[in-house]
């Protein structure tokens, strides 16, 4: 039995369409696509072919190449996986996958949400890891917790945080979202207790070449032990909420450069902190490292800055 007759064979079992031009096969639908999309063939041996179905006849699809511009011949049980991208998201004959964490710059939020029944898991800073998920397009939650030893007292205190977020997405370049934050620290005698925040944020620009402009109001609770009357609880609240001005852009397929810059009012005048940085990324994860520059604070910015590593998978 020659290749040919065994392929033919193993395809009168796939449930075929109206048509010689589609065809399904479990719950992929190998077709002719409609212009504005192409497609991207994994082959059993690893290979990735980009381009365009032409013609489903008997065993064989021919697909034609984006790049160079010419016909492959694939056996239908070559196939491993097939799936459709828009046309504009091909440059240069390479996939440009949607950027995997556009939901926030690196500390910040941006306006955009998590799609539904995706997430990601991220650590910052090594001490800091955080999981989040989208429970609907519009709605998503994210916690974390870390134990962090204290060097000079040989202790240690624990802390845990959840951060929803709510966003609405406002044509194909505009996003607003709005969530808060609560931080819980145990293992702490006069020390903070309790950090809180609200804040919304605006992302203007498409998710490779965006700004987004945000606001948020916090408080603390602290407790301070007084002789005679066990510990005290004090709630801070500033005067007036914080401003974010942040962005990404994207240099290239895998590379883009970031900015994450702050005013926070100190309880007489605003201080700035300005970050900028820089992302790598595939399909599922992004690793960020970004300088941020204290001004204000002792007179000098500490540059080039403090750095801040963040890691994320996306899943």
């Amino acid at each position: 039995m020659n290749k040919r007759i065994m392929v033919c064979f193993w395809f009168v079992f796939l449930p075929l369409t109206t048509h010689s031009q589609s065809l399904m096969r479990g719950d992929e639908i190998i077709r002719v696509p409609d212009p504005d999309m192409v497609q991207i063939i994994t082959t059993t041996d690893g290979a990735d072919y980009i381009g365009r179905v032409s013609e489903i006849k008997g065993g064989d699809v021919t697909f034609e190449l984006v790049e160079p511009d010419a016909d492959t011949v694939l056996a239908l049980e070559e196939i491993e996986a097939i799936r459709e991208v828009s046309a504009a998201d091909i440059r240069n004959g390479k996939y440009w996958f949607p950027n995997p964490n556009a939901s926030r710059i690196v500390i910040a939020q941006t306006g955009r949400t998590i799609p539904a029944r995706h997430g990601y898991i991220a650590d910052f800073e090594i001490l800091l890891p955080l999981a989040a998920y989208g429970i609907t397009n519009n709605l998503s939650i994210a916690a974390g917790g870390t134990i962090i030893n204290r060097l000079t007292s040989y202790t240690s205190f624990a802390a845990f945080w959840i951060l929803p977020k709510v966003g609405f997405d406002i044509g194909n370049k505009m996003a607003i979202a709005g969530g808060g934050g609560w931080i819980h620290a145990l293992g702490v005698e006069e020390d903070f207790q309790d950090v809180g925040f609200l804040y919304g944020a605006l992302t203007l620009g498409e998710p490779d070449a965006c700004l987004t402009f945000g606001t948020g109001y916090g408080f603390s609770r602290s407790r301070h032990f007084q002789a005679g009357q066990g510990y005290r609880h004090d709630i801070e609240l500033p005067d007036v909420p914080g401003l974010l001005l942040g962005g990404e852009y994207r240099l290239s397929r895998q590379f883009s450069i970031l900015s994450e810059n702050y005013l926070i009012h100190d309880g007489e005048e605003f201080q700035p902190i300005m970050g900028y940085g820089v992302r790598a990324f595939g399909e599922k994860y992004s690793a960020d490292i970004i300088l941020y520059n204290v001004f204000g604070y002792s007179g000098l910015p500490a540059f080039p800055g403090i750095p801040f590593i963040g890691i994320v998978w996306n899943f």
